[in-house]
Parts: C-alpha cells; structure tokens; sequence
C-alpha cells in the first residue's frame, strides 16, 4: 500500500477501507443509538427536503411553501435551498413520506453519509493521481479530509457537505481534461461545477475557486512535457468549458436565486465592513492553539473560552481548526522534510516540492483571512476581491485551511515513507 507506483489492487482497497471507516464511524446513527437530529435538521434542512421530496413525489418542482416561515419567502427563489441539487432527486424520489422518521433516514441521512464517502474518496484519488502520493500517504490524507472539522461540524448543513465532497473531484477532472483534452473529459468538470453550485451554498463555494485558482497555477509551473503556451491555451480552454457548462446547467438555480434576493434580507449587509465587523465571524488569536489541541476550550460550544474571554465571542464550532497536534506534526514534517530535501531522490521530489508550496500558501492564506478583524491581513488581500470580500464570517475560510492540512498531512507521510526507503 506504501507503494510508490499506482496500483489498481492497493488503489481499491484503499477506497474500500476509507467507505467502510466512514460507515463504522456512522454506526451509532445507522443503528439509532446516537441520533444527530439537530435544531437546524428540524427547523430548516428536514422540513425543506421533506417539502421538495412530497412534491418531486408527484412530478412537480415546488415553487412555494406556505407551511415554512408562513409563505414569505418563495421556496424556488431560496438562494440556499437544494432543491435543483439533482444528486438528491434519487433519494426525494425513494422516500416515504408518509414517515417522517424513514424520510429523515432515506432523503438527510444516507446522502450525508454517502458524501462523506464521496469526499474520501475524491480526496485520495486526487493525492494519487494528480500529486503523485503513496497509496498509504493518499490514504491518511483522504482520512484527514473527510474527518476533519470541515466536515465533522457541517453534518447539520449537508449542503456545505456536498460541496466539499465534490471539490476534489472538480480538481481532479479539471487537471485531467486539460492534460487529455476529450470531449467526455470536458464535460464532467462542467457537471461537477454544476453540482457545487446546485448544492445552495454561495458564501461557500467560492473557497474552492480559490482552491483551483491555486491548481491551475501549480500545474501550470509543472513541467508536463507540453509547450508553456499551449499548456496555458489547453488551461484557459478547459476552464471556459468549465465555467460555460457549470452556469449552464445551473441555469434554473442561478436566475431563482437572483429574482429571490428581492424578498430575503441577511441579518447583516453584506459589505466588507459588516464581513469584518460581525462579532462572531472573526478567530480569536487564542483560537490558534486548537491547530494543537482541538477542544482545549471545553466542548463544542467553547463555553470555557466565553468566560476567559468573554469580549470576544466566538462560534466554537467554525473555530476548531485542523485536527489537533498530529495534523500540525505532519504538516511540519512536511515543510522541513520537502522543502529541505536534496534533488534527485526521487524523480517526483520536484513536483512534491511545488506541492508542498501549493499547501503551505493555501494553509497560510486560509488562517490569516479566518482572523478577519483581529489583523489587517483579510482587509488587504480578501478584502480587495469585488463581491467575494463582502460574504459575512472570515473565519469561514478555515475551510480551505483544512483542504491543505489534508495534503501537507499526505505529503508529510509521504516525505517520511521516502526517507525509510
């Protein structure tokens, strides 16, 4: 499994090994012995599929609900309901809707967890294909991803779920239509942007544009044996499709959205001094320290660090970063073992190299615009992109911080397995 070269045998089970500690980790809810029914499962998230599921039930796409906040709000214009989101229809379809608790488990439950698979799996294919890991290094990084608290706080907003599940997969179609320019290849980027965008999360979405921004670079620095402009041509192309394709088929969410912005309201403006202003959208300083110690400040609600400090709220749940000292540990092993590493140990230092650079850029980025208000830096870098800089909640963007601890994790492993052998 700690093979340097690709392997379909050890590829598979490594894919079947990350499903089956996704599906062991969800056994507690599987078998009704833990629930994880949360407030917003019951007051938004269930009572919308549940609506969106009667009617597709009855061929009819739902264009309003007078049974949630008494009919104010137009159910096709929701800029955050999943309804076009065609991965769901499948599951809207096969549920009884006439039991409520079956429902709950066929159109919330099995989708979410089936995402998570998804993203593990997306994941390790995207460290071994595209940035050349180990098996076994893609397969902790993949673990890393999938339960990191990117995804270990969202389980209550699928929707954040489904576009981080995706988002390797993006990258990894997008890297290999342009290295194989085909017309099945061209298109399945588009249809995964589509996905991303359908799945109703916009303050979201754009972490990953930042992400593949970030790949487009990398490979473009990455010697692939095709000339430097036409490699940018091949590039420039590939994302057009992409962009083309993904708005097109998104088409039907898009305008919706847009005729629904005129009867919403966000609880605050959205602009760059309400983004840094909102009390509890910014990381504390001392919120760092949970990259070493994940819940050093008491439980999930951060209650103990509302009394150490309880001038600077917090919710707890965003702020947990990367996972803890292990993650921190291999990021570090990363650092010093790649960027120190003689040339010529392995035909793929180099490329590890970039990579490595790729993460650290992202892993600096993400922290610093999640501090928000506490240092200039989101102002100055964030704050100067048009329409992205106003999305309230900078600490958001730890997100993408722990998109890139899961390939400085990989990498680090991989740096070490390189070195034993």
């Amino acid at each position: 499994m700690l093979s340097g070269t690709l392997n379909n045998r050890s590829d598979v089970r490594a894919v079947l090994l990350l499903i089956l500690t996704v599906c062991v980790f969800f056994i507690p809810v599987l078998t009704g012995m833990r629930g994880i029914f949360h407030d917003d499962l019951a007051m938004e998230v269930f009572s919308r599929k549940h609506f969106a599921a009667a009617n597709l039930q009855q061929g009819v796409v739902p264009l309003w609900d007078p049974q949630t906040w008494c009919g104010a709000i137009p159910f096709y214009a929701r800029y955050f309901a999943d309804t076009y989101y065609l991965p769901l229809w499948p599951f809207y379809v096969c549920s009884d809707t006439t039991n409520p608790q079956s429902a709950y488990f066929v159109h919330t439950l099995l989708p979410l967890i089936l995402h998570y698979c998804l993203a593990g799996t997306g994941m390790y294919i995207l460290l071994r294909r595209f940035f050349q890991c180990r098996a076994g290094a893609s397969f902790f990084g993949a673990l890393l991803y999938v339960f990191s608290p990117a995804f270990m706080y969202a389980y209550v907003w699928g929707q954040v779920v489904a576009i981080e599940a995706w988002a390797p997969w993006l990258l990894y179609a997008y890297v290999s239509a342009v290295r194989k320019f085909t017309i099945v290849r061209v298109l399945l980027p588009g249809i995964i942007l589509s996905f991303l965008i359908t799945a109703a999360v916009p303050n979201y979405a754009h972490f990953f544009i930042l992400i593949w921004f970030g790949v487009m670079v990398l490979l473009q620095a990455t010697p692939s044996g095709m000339p430097v402009g036409r490699l940018f041509q091949r590039q420039a192309l590939v994302t057009a499709a992409t962009v083309c394709i993904g708005f097109g088929l998104s088409a039907v969410y898009i305008l919706s959205s847009i005729d629904g912005f005129q009867y919403m309201k966000e609880h605050i403006p959205l602009t760059l001094q309400s983004a840094l202003q909102d009390p509890v959208g910014s990381l504390p300083l001392a919120y760092l320290a949970t990259l070493f110690v994940p819940h050093m400040f008491d439980n999930v609600t951060g209650e103990q660090m509302l009394r150490l400090i309880p001038e600077e709220p917090v919710l707890y749940w965003e702020a947990n970063l990367s996972g803890g000292l292990f993650v921190s540990f291999l990021v570090f092993v990363c650092c010093m073992s790649l960027l120190a590493r003689r040339p010529g140990q392995d035909p793929r230092d180099a490329l590890w190299r970039r990579c490595a650079v790729f993460g650290l850029v992202l892993y600096a980025v993400s922290l610093t615009a999640a501090l928000g208000k506490n240092t200039p830096v989101y102002k100055w870098t964030i704050g100067l992109i048009p329409f992205i800089r106003d999305f309230p909640r900078p600490i958001h963007y730890r997100v993408i911080q722990c998109f890139s601890a899961a390939l400085l994790g990989a990498l680090g492993i991989n740096a070490l397995c390189s070195n034993v052998s």
